[in-house]
């Protein structure tokens, strides 16, 4: 064959090939596959997924696929078992639908050891344990001797000295409710026995000396709380007034309200319920009183009779009021108003977007994005869902990794919850730790190092606490530090 005839004949080969691969090539980028079984072309969607810690593999329908982080492209619609697997962690799996030009994201994976490294950061047995306001310290609550100390343990420099002591020979007291001041330089803790507390504050330094309210004022008092803007100031309820005091000058004791039974400090106002069952704010300094519910049916129904006191107040940065009251009634200011019934607590999101209540054994979730939707005259509420249901007592829950998992505690596990992608049905669950509780145990979980902290682990018939890195924080190191939403002083029971 000539040179000229050969040159011609490999042309034209080459434009037929391109005519026919051009098409695949283009309908390939477009998204398009060929389906065998309707012998049809079809557009394809994309699988992102990211875990942590990285590097795991990726199964879909039991054929390895790929490695995380990765995204998993040309898969025809349809539904596909993702399991995702790594030595030395419990897999993780859930049936996940691909949809046409769609990415299909699963990109918040936290995946759990199988055996967490365990460490006891104390010597001591405790009690229980209080997390200050920013997470800069932990109180723990130490009894032994006839006294009961409170010390202040810095999580970063893992250092604890006393700040508080109280000797149980002149005062009983079965709980305990700790607060830190809004600086940081103060803690505030109060020591109770049914009806009575007994309130001591002290700085927060190795060298505290702590001062008992009892000492400064003479009648019984309750509801201690600090100024918002200084620390050197209380507010407290006696004889059903409030009143306040100054450590600076602890002779200046003003009167602020009267006929109150409860109060919160919250912002610049406080929150009263009155002898009535009235509910209204003043600023500060007693002044320009607004009544919250001036509807007497409204507030019968929300209130009822004269048993209804607060237990625990939550609120956001958006004006969003919670209630929970000592009999377990869940209220907000604003519809649908109640809530639920025999909640035993409840737990915000940092922020405050979410809020997870639990009763027995049931983990209930409420999506505050979705409150204030006005499609009608009436104010559409929060969406509430039973997200979880165990077979022991829920005694915690804590919504973490920016709304994507829950941790809860029950008085034999500790739960890791997901949340992030939950549609119907129960949100799936992975053992972290099995311990033995009762009512006193304590957890805190720190977003910031992610580490927890807990009590419950017995020995020797001994309640101890444990530490251990639940995830990596490095991966959400320039996340927004939020601010708080405001809460009660936390509160434990102890024996």
């Amino acid at each position: 064959m000539k040179l000229r005839t050969l040159r011609k004949v490999i042309f034209w080969l080459f434009v037929i090939l391109y005519f026919i691969t051009a098409p695949i090539i283009t309908l390939h980028a477009l998204g398009f596959v060929f389906d065998p079984v309707s012998k049809s072309l079809v557009k394809t969607g994309i699988i992102s997924i990211a875990t942590e810690p990285r590097q795991a593999d990726i199964f879909l329908n039991e054929h390895f696929h790929d490695k995380t982080p990765a995204a998993i492209s040309g898969l025809k619609p349809g539904f596909y078992r993702v399991k995702i697997s790594r030595k030395g962690y419990q897999d993780w799996a859930r049936e996940l639908e691909v949809r046409q030009e769609e990415v299909s994201r699963i990109e918040h994976i936290l995946l759990v050891s199988k055996e967490l490294q365990l460490s006891k950061p104390f010597a001591y047995p405790l009690e229980a344990f209080l997390a200050s306001d920013d997470d800069k310290y932990l109180f723990l609550i130490y009894s032994a001797r006839n006294k009961i100390t409170v010390l202040a343990y810095d999580v970063k420099k893992k250092k604890s000295f006393p700040v508080i002591e109280l000797d149980t020979k002149e005062f009983q007291a079965n709980s305990i409710e700790i607060s830190s001041s809004i600086d940081e330089k103060r803690v505030l803790a109060g020591f109770q026995n049914g009806s009575q507390t007994n309130y001591a504050v002290s700085l927060i330094s190795e060298d505290a000396l702590p001062v008992f309210l009892s000492k400064l004022i003479s009648e019984p008092i309750s509801n201690v709380r600090f100024h918002p803007h200084d620390s050197e100031k209380l507010f407290y309820l006696s004889g059903n007034q409030i009143g306040l005091l100054d450590l600076k000058d602890r002779s200046n004791k003003i009167n602020i309200v009267n006929s109150v039974i409860s109060f919160e400090v919250i912002g610049d106002k406080i929150y009263c319920f009155d002898l009535n069952q009235n509910l209204f704010t003043v600023d500060l300094e007693g002044k320009r009183m607004v009544d919250l519910l001036p509807n007497p049916g409204l507030k019968k129904f929300l209130f009822g009779g004269d048993d209804f006191k607060p237990y625990l107040t939550f609120m956001t940065e958006k004006g969003t009021t919670f209630w929970l009251s000592e009999k377990g009634k869940l209220l907000m200011n604003r519809l649908p108003y109640f809530i639920d019934e025999d909640v035993k607590s409840i737990k915000l999101a940092p922020d405050a977007e979410q809020l997870v209540y639990w009763k027995g054994k049931e983990l209930w979730l409420l999506d505050l994005q979705t409150a204030g939707k006005r499609d009608s005259f009436f104010e559409e509420g929060p969406q509430k869902k039973l997200i979880w249901r165990s077979d022991k007592r829920i005694l915690f829950a804590q919504i973490i990794r920016q709304g994507s998992y829950v941790v809860a505690a029950t008085n034999r596990t500790i739960e890791l919850i997901e949340i992030k992608s939950l549609n119907e049905g129960f949100a799936p669950s992975w053992t972290i730790a099995e311990h033995w509780a009762d009512d006193g145990l304590s957890i805190h979980l720190d977003e910031a190092s992610g580490k927890m902290y807990w009590t419950g682990c017995y020995r020797e018939e001994r309640r101890e606490a444990c530490e251990t890195d639940l995830f990596d924080p490095s991966l959400f190191s320039f996340s927004i530090k939020l601010k708080k939403p405001y809460r009660s002083p936390a509160q434990v029971s102890f024996s």
